[in-house]
């Protein structure tokens, strides 16, 4: 279905773009219009039909004035049961034509809502993530999914109201006319009231439309900050953040409910003023009619007010309509906006013949402008057939040298200003930061490609996965985590790696997957790719592993220096590098024209290299041995992620059924004020209601006694005064009532919103290993939106609408006592099909909820992996796995809407029913009831089967929308880690003061059922100790740090820091006493102020002493978006992506230097760096953290060769505890056999 939907829409869009301003709606007229415009036939036929009710009822009237008068004796029961009859089928004809007519509109808002999905989708995998919108501000990950999320199911919300835009017009017009007809000129005096209120209402709309369109734009922030906080909880956790990033996104939250109050109010004033048109039609029309004919009968004046609630139903509905198709015309210029953004170019022409990859005087920028590479040019070879190994080009360069960028360039997600850039045959691409899906590691490696075991035996072999998926609980069928949650750097790369390699494709483009991986796994690799899996390609690598240079075919060097070009000897160029890694600007910064343009300073053969540079491929000794190339953490970062239960690592969401319980509605109502305001509510509109009947009532008496000879005799002014007065009272007690439940169900969003973010950014790390970020923004988007607006409306509405019921009943009854006989039977059928009714929606929504979470997950991994999916050409495929989960949420979704067709179709019949039998009961009563009573009676059963019909649609969406509040309070009920703060934590300022930290007999496993990962584990580490941490992959590296950080809980055992046992101290009080600088570098979206200092406990020149010690303070300095902000107000974007990968790290370690704990944790902290930006950040932490307690899991050997000892750990326990110096003297040591297996590489 949704393929077949998705295809139109794109279709639809491809001729639109034609037009100079493409606009949505057009597309969505031409795809789907045909449909929508033939329910407009049934909405005609059935907006006719409605004028038969009154006109029936003016003639049963009529007969029964016959009866009380003059002529008893010519009221035939034949006569008067011809008109009941005509009224019930006039009934059943309604009924069909109407829901014929919903079918079609609730159909084609599904229609627009998976086409607007799709079409999001589409245009995701294509839009120019640099490119700026129009308000000039970066389209966001939060902004993208709320596209998804809000704005294409205001769409679908819109198709049913966008017939009344049309037919309210045209049923207030006939029902004037049929008035005027009742009342003749009068009807002037009821129109001249509308007109008068028509400018008023159109002012209002517009200040709807304002509001809403700055709704949504802080929903958006909050989206995208959300998005972040929860995207990085791991590394919030780690510094003891989440305070800091609960006010900031409380911060937001506030401004969204100020925001949305005006909304609210305005929409509050919008109904008012609809509400009260009838009203003072009514009073205006009776009042110039008793002044033009002096007398006002039963049957005019109920046949009066039957056409006056006809009329009070557009009128209603009106304004509802309006204010849906204002949100919607907002969600169309968003939607609109993002279709039309700039586009990625793709691969443009191919290269050359026996080019792989040409490139042409080809110069290179960013989309925003700044310059990427000046005057490129080279060429690769492409594969011949027969030959032995790959051709590999390896470009070197200092970090922000656009290494990075040239490789995007080859992939086509930019082009070249000028000049040519090429490729030929397929492409496979590994991206700096590896993107995982949350999948099966077959499924990551084989990457929608057909299975052959032979080769994928050989890949996993020859990327050196089989130690690692023989350590996954089900080996390669285990599920790995949202963003490789449970996987170690070096897996993660080596799976990227891996993919790459089982593509078989001709052109390989790897960037620098070296990088975070064992010396002797890189030698592997480097073989690997001289070897016959790959001798069918060619391969481009960038990377800042020197040693690739000795495979290399051609070498290519990348270089900000002046003297590149001058003459200057060339060997020169290289030390120039450390230089350049000091002030590169980012890969995608903004204006930095002080700075020379990256050139190929380089370009040729090994042997070339050489003599060019021989300082950089001079044979290593031993001495030099660990400077190069790195011993990583190679253990996965969270067997907490792994799981017994057939590799199974996400949990299914919990899915409830039954009734929604009683406790979430007294939540709700707790929330929103408590008891007291609910039952204020409650009475409120009952009392509003049954002042509306007492006014109907009294209108009955008053035609009754309007005559001179009636006793008592009611004069017209009496009368006007009674109705008038009970009516206006009727109104502003629901109007007040409506007031005081919107205002107060801002608090229970603020509670839920509140309550919900503070709960989980307190929940553990393993929730989050185990649960979808998807399904946390879900709740955070869908069930908050539903709850800030949706639900107070289904509610209310419930509340009005049985009170409408149950003031009907009460007054046909107390017109006609016989039809308490037969309202009881049909109450039973009624309750009866409620119940069969009810449960079945209320699970299909939960279903329907359920199954949008995986559309959100498999949309947020997409956004981060878009770049990867272009290059390998896998966008259809991933299209079609998109849609294919919509076709999953919008079966949910058909089944329910079916539903309430099934429902409505029989609760009109029982309306029917009820018009029926209070027709029979006043024909048969003819002679002993009166006119006015019986045109009570009758005009309320022509009411009630709306009334009813919206009993139970509103019954059944308080069901389905309270679901929310279920969803949000499952949340709410899970398990917090344990508390941030203890009154028994010591001041800050007294502790820790040595640093010492002690291991004693640490037991530590993920699961009950998984085995231990420390056993055991003895170590002691004195004050101010310098240690490097070592060993294979599994030996339980960083299990050490997540134990110290108490990310995940020991199973037994203790750990002390400065004599204290970990565990009696709040989570706070240990992981502010610490610092961490973690393998992958996190920045927010804010200043550049707020990524250093989130708390904003630090200084001015705390932040720029901060940044110069860690040596960014010269770039920062030049830092300007062009919008006045500058230096610590810099702008930082999404993700950091104005700022290259080094330079990120650079900025870790000036959070770590402000922080200057006593003791600092190293996590692979330089893995993805260049050797000279390594070396800087080393240098920077052996002279600032010289005084400092420093454990740092070994990235390169340098790094550990420096340390005071060295502690080697094998399957969770110390098996060498030493100086370096001394463990390199046994040749026999652990640690010998890896510095040996280094000096190899």
């Amino acid at each position: 279905m949704a393929e077949c939907l998705s295809e139109k829409a794109q279709q639809a869009l491809s001729e639109e773009q034609r037009e100079e301003r493409p606009s949505l709606v057009r597309v969505l007229r031409r795809a789907f219009g045909g449909p929508f415009m033939f329910a407009a036939a049934f909405k005609i036929v059935y907006d006719s039909l409605q004028m038969a009710g009154p006109y029936i009822l003016k003639a049963i009237l009529h007969f029964l004035d016959h009866c009380d008068g003059s002529s008893p004796s010519q009221c035939t029961l034949e006569e008067g049961m011809s008109y009941v009859a005509l009224m019930l089928l006039s009934a059943a004809v309604q009924t069909m034509v109407l829901h014929q007519y919903f079918h079609r509109c609730f159909r084609t808002g599904m229609r627009f809502n998976v086409a607007c999905i799709s079409l999001v989708y589409n245009k995701s995998l294509r839009v120019d993530g640099a490119a700026k919108s129009k308000d000039s501000k970066q389209r966001t990950s939060g902004e993208i999914v709320n596209l998804m999320a809000v704005d294409s199911q205001r769409l679908q919300d819109f198709a049913p109201q966008l017939h009344p835009l049309w037919s309210s017009p045209y049923q207030i017009i006939i029902t004037l006319i049929f008035l005027h007809w009742v009342v003749g000129w009068a009807t002037l005096a009821g129109l001249s009231v509308m007109l008068v209120q028509i400018p008023a209402v159109a002012v209002v709309a517009r200040r709807i439309r304002l509001a809403q369109r700055k709704l949504m734009t802080i929903k958006d922030e909050r989206i995208k900050l959300t998005n972040e906080a929860f995207g990085s909880i791991r590394l919030l956790k780690m510094y003891g953040w989440e305070d800091s990033f609960e006010t900031r996104l409380d911060g937001v939250r506030e401004m969204e409910l100020k925001q949305l109050r005006k909304y609210q109010i305005l929409n509050i004033i919008s109904s008012a003023m609809w509400a009260t048109a009838p009203i003072l039609t009514a009073l205006a029309t009776f009042a110039v009619y008793c002044w033009l004919y002096k007398e006002l009968t039963a049957s005019t004046a109920f046949t009066a007010v039957a056409l006056f609630n006809v009329l009070r139903f557009p009128l209603t509905m009106f304004p509802q309509a309006i204010t849906t198709v204002v949100e919607a015309k907002v969600a169309i210029r968003r939607l609109e906006d993002f279709l039309c953004a700039p586009e990625i170019p793709g691969r443009s022409q191919a290269a050359s013949k026996g080019f792989a990859v040409e490139v042409r005087d080809a110069e290179l920028a960013w989309p925003n402008g700044s310059p990427l590479l000046s005057k490129a040019n080279f060429t690769v070879p492409a594969p011949v057939e027969g030959q032995q190994t790959a051709h590999m080009t390896v470009v070197l360069g200092a970090v922000g040298a656009g290494k990075s960028g040239l490789l995007q360039a080859l992939i086509g997600d930019m082009s070249p200003m000028s000049g040519i850039v090429s490729t030929a045959g397929q492409i496979a691409y590994t991206s700096q930061v590896s993107w995982i899906r949350n999948a099966s590691v077959r499924d990551n490696i084989i990457f929608n490609s057909s299975f052959q075991e032979d080769r994928y035996k050989a890949v996993i072999k020859a990327c050196c996965l089989l130690p690692d998926l023989e350590a996954l609980p089900n080996g390669d069928m285990t599920e790995i985590g949202e963003k490789g949650v449970n996987l170690s750097g070096g897996q993660k790369q080596r799976i990227s790696l891996a993919r790459a390699v089982y593509s078989q494709a001709d052109l390989m483009l790897l960037d620098d997957p070296l990088s975070a991986v064992d010396s002797h796994v890189a030698k592997k690799l480097l073989k690997m790719f001289k070897g016959p899996l790959l001798s069918r390609s060619s391969i481009v690598l960038c990377t800042h592993h020197l040693q690739a240079v000795h495979s290399a075919d051609q070498i290519i060097l990348l270089s900000r220096s002046a003297s590149q070009q001058t003459g200057a000897d060339p060997s020169d160029v290289p030390l120039d590098l450390e230089a350049e890694s000091l002030s590169s600007s980012a890969e995608s910064t903004e204006k930095q024209s002080t700075q020379p343009v990256p050139k190929i300073a380089f370009c040729g053969s090994l042997a070339d290299f050489q003599k060019a540079f021989p300082k950089l491929v001079a044979k290593r000794g031993d001495g030099d041995a660990a400077s190069f190339e790195r011993q990583t953490s190679d253990e996965p970062a969270p067997s907490e992620g792994k799981s017994s239960e057939a590799g199974k690592l996400v949990q299914k969401e919990e899915e409830q059924i039954g009734s929604v319980p009683t406790e979430v509605y007294g939540a709700y109502i707790s929330a929103a004020g408590g008891t007291c305001v609910g039952v204020a509510v409650v009475f409120g509109v009952l009392c509003g209601q049954g002042l509306q009947s007492v006014a109907a009532a009294w209108l009955s008496y008053w035609s009754d006694h309007n005559t001179p000879k009636s006793v008592p005799h009611i004069t017209s002014l009496v009368g006007l005064l009674g109705y008038g007065g009970l009516s206006i009272t009727a109104f502003t007690g629901i109007f007040l009532t409506s007031a005081l439940f919107r205002m107060t169900a801002l608090k229970a969003a603020r509670a839920f919103h509140r309550k919900l973010l503070a709960n989980l950014l307190r929940l553990p790390m393993t929730f989050f290993d185990t649960t979808p970020l998807g399904r946390v923004l879900n709740r955070f988007s869908k069930d908050i939106y539903t709850i800030d607006e949706v639900l107070v409306n289904n509610l209310y509405s419930y509340l009005q609408v049985s009170s409408v019921v149950v003031c009907t009943i009460i007054v046909i009854s107390v017109a006609t006592p016989w039809f308490l006989v037969i309202i009881f039977p049909l109450l039973l059928l009624y309750r009866a099909t409620q119940n069969f009714y009810i449960p079945a929606s209320r699970q299909l929504k939960r279903i329907e909820s359920n199954l949008r979470s995986p559309i959100f997950s498999h949309f947020s991994e997409t956004l981060d992996g878009t770049a990867l999916i272009r290059a390998y050409g896998q966008q259809d495929i991933f299209i079609s796995e998109s849609l294919f989960r919509v076709s999953r949420s919008m079966r949910a979704y058909y089944s329910n809407m079916s539903s309430n067709r099934w429902l409505a179709v029989r609760l009109e019949s029982f309306g029917a029913a009820i018009t029926f039998c209070a027709g029979t009961l006043a024909v048969l009563g003819r002679n002993s009831i009166s006119a006015g009573v019986a045109g009570l009676s009758i005009s309320y059963a022509l009411s009630v089967t709306q009334a009813l019909n919206w009993v139970v649609r509103m019954a059944a969406d308080r069901e389905t929308n309270i679901v929310s509040v279920e969803r949000v309070r499952e949340y709410l009920r899970l398990d917090p880690e344990p508390p941030h703060h203890q009154t028994t934590d010591p001041s800050p300022q007294t502790w820790p003061r040595e640093g010492a930290i002690e291991f004693k007999d640490v037991y530590l496993r993920y699961r009950p059922d998984l085995p231990y990962v420390l056993s055991g584990l003895n170590l002691s580490i004195r004050g101010r100790e310098k240690i490097g941490i070592c060993g294979r992959t599994g030996a339980g590296k960083s299990s050490v740090l997540n134990v110290l950080l108490r990310l995940v809980e020991a199973g037994s055992g203790n750990v002390f820091l400065d004599g204290l046992d970990i565990k009696t101290l709040g989570l706070h009080c240990l992981r502010h006493s610490l610092t961490i600088i973690p393998q992958d570098p996190i920045l927010f979206s804010g200043s550049l102020r707020f990524n250093l200092d989130p708390v904003g406990e630090a200084s001015d020149a705390s932040l720029w002493q901060s940044l110069q010690r860690s040596h960014l303070s010269d770039h920062v300095s030049t830092l300007d978006n062009g919008h006045g902000d500058r230096g610590l107000e810099s702008v930082v974007q999404e993700q950091g992506k104005n700022f290259s990968l080094g330079q990120r790290q650079q900025m870790c370690l000036a959070r770590a230097l402000l922080r200057s704990n006593v003791v600092l944790l190293l996590d692979e902290a330089t893995s993805a760096v260049d050797r000279d930006t390594d070396n800087l950040i080393q240098e920077t932490i052996r002279s600032e953290f010289a005084s400092h307690t420093v454990l740092c899991i070994a990235h390169r050997i340098s790094t550990i060769m420096h340390s005071d000892r060295v502690c080697v750990l094998d399957a969770g326990k110390v098996v060498e505890l030493a100086s370096p110096q001394d463990l390199m003297k046994d040749a026999s040591s652990h640690f010998a056999k890896l510095a040996k297996l280094d000096a190899m590489a």
